[in-house]
């Protein structure tokens, strides 16, 4: 059965290729998005994985970022390609990694937002942040 085993706000991600694989170096993870201005925009990324699904077979997912009322990013539906990665894992261990980029995204109050993991028209899971203006020191 699908699940996310791991989800991570931070500043970003970098992608490195190594000679075992991709290596993911996530740069300043984050438990709230401070902005110096409210209204204002903020960039920040995502990292995420999915594990216990069937990689021999296409996949739709979606990500959305809402504040509740409004969503604010809607990737919309993303096809997955069928794919032959980790054939020596169980099936309920094989997965992807993933991250995301939000770039300038409009944030037009403080409180908590969150973001919603689709996979094949399901909700796998929903992650809030707080989100507060940046106050002077």
């Amino acid at each position: 059965m699908e699940r996310i085993s791991t989800f991570v706000y931070c500043e970003s991600v970098q992608n490195e290729n190594t000679p075992t694989g991709i290596k993911n170096n996530i740069l300043g993870p984050m438990n709230a998005l401070r902005p110096m201005y409210i209204p204002g925009t903020f960039s920040f990324s995502i990292f995420l994985s999915i594990l216990g699904i069937d990689l021999s077979k296409t996949h739709i997912m979606k990500i959305i970022f809402t504040d509740g009322k409004e969503n604010i990013v809607n990737t919309g539906d993303s096809q997955l390609p069928a794919q032959d990665l980790e054939p020596d894992l169980p099936e309920s261990e094989r997965g992807f990694m993933m991250n995301m980029d939000l770039r300038n995204v409009v944030l037009k109050k403080e409180g908590i937002y969150k973001t919603q993991v689709y996979f094949d028209d399901k909700l796998l899971g929903e992650y809030p942040i707080y989100v507060q203006a940046t106050k002077d020191v």
